[in-house]
């Protein structure tokens, strides 16, 4: 997820690399969209709880696929879920 923050925020993977791994792997610097403005809410940290959030809505989207959408209605309700005039639910007892 910090990566797709990082090419997001600024067009890049692995920015500043030689400054946390030393000289010899600068090499790994990439600038995957040359003349990138950037974008800062994706690099600051409420871009991570934005990206989160797309992240399982996307997730959610692929587990439900084109399966109808569930409703719950009078028709489909069991028998014992039911309450009937003058009775309350013992959960709320």
């Amino acid at each position: 997820m910090r990566r797709v923050r990082e090419l997001i925020g600024s067009g890049t993977l692995f920015q500043s690399a030689a400054l946390m791994l030393g000289d010899a792997l600068a090499f790994l610097e990439l600038t995957l969209i040359p003349d990138y403005r950037g974008f800062l809410l994706a690099i600051l940290p409420p871009g991570g709880f934005i990206a989160l959030g797309f992240l399982l809505a996307g997730k959610r989207l692929l587990e439900r696929g084109n399966k109808p959408k569930e409703t719950m209605n009078h028709a489909n309700q069991r028998e014992s879920d039911c309450l009937r005039p003058g009775e309350y639910s013992r959960r709320f007892a």
